[in-house]
């Protein structure tokens, strides 16, 4: 009984030791599991941020007055966003070590600003019930296309930094 014993903790130690594959791809994994995590995080935040704009503008381009409530949710979550992005972009600093990807974070950094600063208008007409139509649409096309610069400059850094294309969530 006490060799059956044994031979069974013996078994388990042995199958939950990794193999040397799966040691290695691990091993690989973590050596840029953190960097990818902001990567992934920066650029999925901005580019969340983008559509809550483009449905803000879809709203505002109905022509009837967007009701302040509709304005100030999709303004706090494009805040939200960008500024969990910006966060997670300034993370890699230390990982961009070429010129080139250190000029794709100052892009990155560039448009998030623009964004924030078109944003601060649009916090001021939203303030109010039935903002004019127009001006919101302004402000969020404008955010837009500066959140879609920043995006644009994460592809570029994405390559820079050999970050993969994040995988679909899948079962171990």
């Amino acid at each position: 009984m006490k060799s059956f014993v044994t031979a069974l903790v013996a078994c388990g130690l042995l199958a939950a030791l990794p193999t040397p594959a799966s040691a290695q791809i691990r091993g690989a994994a973590s050596k840029s599991l953190g960097q990818d995590y902001h990567f992934y995080t920066g650029h999925s935040t901005t580019r969340h941020a983008m559509d809550h704009a483009a449905i803000l503008n879809y709203y505002g381009a109905a022509e009837q007055p967007v009701p302040a409530e509709v304005t100030q949710a999709h303004a706090k979550a494009i805040r939200s966003n960008v500024e969990h992005s910006q966060k997670a972009f300034a993370s890699l600093k230390d990982a961009a070590k070429t010129p080139s990807a250190q000029e794709q974070l100052a892009a990155i950094e560039k448009a998030h600003k623009a964004a924030l600063a078109k944003l601060d208008e649009l916090d001021k007409h939203g303030a109010k019930d039935g903002a004019d139509h127009a001006a919101v649409t302004d402000c969020c096309s404008e955010i837009h296309k500066a959140l879609a610069a920043a995006d644009e400059a994460a592809a570029k850094l994405q390559k820079e930094l050999k970050v993969e294309k994040l995988p679909a969530p899948a079962k171990k």
